[in-house]
């Protein structure tokens, strides 16, 4: 089966229980013979894929998800969600 697997970082160093959770999957699903197509978010668009190429490719977008003050209290009175 063919997979596309997005994420809202590349998990890898494995830091984190998030990381280590999309991980883990990629592998199992990987070694049960799954094709697995990563899509990643970054923000500096530079980041270490080559142990997660071992297991799926690894397609990394460059994308600021970082949350300012200014536009979270501006979120409050938005009518977009």
């Amino acid at each position: 089966m063919k997979i596309l697997q997005l994420t809202p970082r590349v998990p890898f160093p494995l830091t984190d229980g998030g990381a280590l959770g999309i991980f883990h999957i990629t592998r199992e699903l990987s070694a049960l013979g799954h094709e697995i197509h990563m899509v990643a978010l970054s923000r500096s668009g530079i980041e270490e894929t080559v142990e997660l190429e071992k297991f799926c490719k690894v397609t990394v977008v460059r994308a600021d998800t970082q949350t300012t003050k200014f536009g979270a209290l501006s979120a409050l009175f938005s009518a977009d969600p």
